[in-house]
């Protein structure tokens, strides 16, 4: 039924699912941030399993986004490689736990297009953009100017190094460690990718599934596919008309040219509201946005919109805070004391932030 969530145990309400190969390529970002999102009602953890080389951003931040506007507890794992995106990934969870072997690289973004020109509103795109990923990675402890320079730097990490520099929670010692350190990146990306083998899901409750697509409890495994897949093609129908409405009016007004309209259309895809907002304004009005959609020409995909600038936003007003969306102190009191416990130990900082934000709200 699911094809990145690898097993669901609703008796013990918890959930595995691998992020493994190239973020909106191998990967599709879209699909795997609905079945993700999908899992909060079914899980109170999710397990998020990680080997990837990065890739596409803003289909990235569409799972971040998901990730931030979770109940359940995150706890990502570093099995391999978490690298350019797919690190931003990895430490927007609630808990990291890395590999003694795995290894991790954080960088800036730059344009999907390497042979435009870079002008002064691509670069305050661009700024904006990595300002965004620098208020994500320093959200466990490490500053934002020393994550900035670490990016600029286009920084490597072992396990060790991440773990010293703040960026992660826990190391697991494997025997591997001595067999795997030799190995290039790409060697131990494909290594680990090779011994993955799916798992047959067999908790999934279809009649669940059923009753919230309106399907009988008798409803067959394809049925359910069938509708779920009826379900995709007449919202992307109901998308695809929306943006056409507004690229014809973008068209009208001279904000939509035939030299911006393709990148006009992946940010219909990315976000929406933006997407709106410059195609309803003057080209005159719309100088910085038009910066934005100069860089934001990267694959992204359907389902980002909206969810992503509220998340996203949300993320941005809390500045260098620790905690996600309905993750606070009174949360994880509830939901998962021993998390604290642990919290209070391996990263007394982050622990003391959100003790300190509890009392300053009674």
């Amino acid at each position: 039924m699911s094809k990145y969530v690898d097993i669901l145990n609703e008796a013990k309400k918890e959930a595995t699912m691998r992020l493994f190969g190239e973020i909106g390529g191998q990967v599709d970002a879209d699909l795997f941030a609905r079945e993700l999102a999908a899992l909060d009602d079914m899980a109170d953890t999710v397990h998020l399993h990680i080997n990837s080389p990065g890739g596409d951003v803003i289909s990235g931040l569409s799972i971040v986004s998901a990730m931030q506007s979770m109940r359940a507890f995150i706890h990502v794992h570093v099995d391999g490689i978490a690298a350019s995106m797919a690190a931003v990934i990895a430490i927007a969870g609630d808990k990291i736990s890395m590999q003694d072997y795995a290894k991790l690289m954080i960088h800036n973004p730059y344009p999907s297009d390497d042979s435009a020109k870079v002008n002064d509103k691509m670069r305050k795109a661009l700024g904006s953009l990595t300002d965004t990923l620098q208020t994500i990675l320093s959200r466990r402890g490490c500053k934002k100017e020393k994550i900035g320079s670490l990016m600029s730097a286009e920084t490597w990490f072992t396990a060790d190094e991440a773990k010293a520099e703040g960026l992660i929670d826990e190391i697991v010692t494997t025997p591997r460690k001595e067999e795997f350190k030799n190995l290039t990146t790409t060697e131990l990306l494909t290594r680990i990718a090779n011994e993955y083998k799916p798992v047959n899901n067999k908790d999934m409750d279809l009649t669940k599934i059923a009753a919230k697509l309106g399907l009988p409890a008798t409803a067959t495994e394809q049925q359910v596919q069938d509708a779920i897949e009826a379900n995709r093609v007449k919202q992307e129908e109901q998308h695809n008309h929306l943006v056409n409405h507004y690229l014809a009016l973008g068209v009208t007004n001279g904000t939509v040219t035939d030299k911006n309209k393709e990148r006009m259309k992946k940010l219909a895809f990315a976000d929406f509201d933006l997407f709106a907002e410059m195609v309803t304004d003057t080209p005159e009005e719309s100088e910085e946005d038009k910066g934005r959609e100069s860089v934001i020409g990267i694959k992204p995909t359907t389902q980002s919109a909206g969810r992503l600038s509220t998340a996203l936003n949300d993320l941005k007003a809390k500045g260098t805070g620790t905690q996600t969306s309905g993750k606070d102190w009174n949360w994880y009191q509830k939901n998962n004391p021993g998390y604290l416990n642990e919290l209070e130990k391996t990263n007394p900082t982050q622990f003391q932030k959100l003790l300190d934000e509890y009392e300053n709200s009674l």
